[in-house]
């Protein structure tokens, strides 16, 4: 995963509540609860998400269960494991990742 500015939750981390921000969040541990965020959350390859988003654009590369509203795009990438419903105009997943959800563009 590219170098990103903003908050990372660091591996080995875990956080439980609502995350609210105006900047990127790149996850490298847990996070349960929801997350409503003007920027991206990227989640890392090692980083769980539980949580209800409503974010700008998500990036998935670890696992990632709740339903997502992005305002500008959705990509998962091939060790993207995501559980739950996406809505985003734009939305792409890489060959190798793996959604039960519905997609909605």
């Amino acid at each position: 995963m590219a170098r990103h500015e903003g908050t990372v939750i660091a591996a080995g981390t875990q956080i439980s509540g609502r995350l609210e921000g105006a900047e990127d969040v790149q996850v490298l541990g847990t996070l349960q609860g929801t997350v409503h965020l003007e920027g991206a959350l990227l989640i890392d390859a090692d980083g769980r998400v539980d949580a209800e988003c409503a974010v700008d654009r998500l990036e998935v590369h670890g696992i990632l269960v709740g339903d997502v509203q992005a305002s500008e795009a959705i990509e998962l990438f091939k060790t993207a494991r995501v559980i739950g419903d996406l809505a985003a105009p734009r939305v792409v997943v890489h060959e190798g990742a793996r959604i039960k959800g519905m997609i909605d563009m």
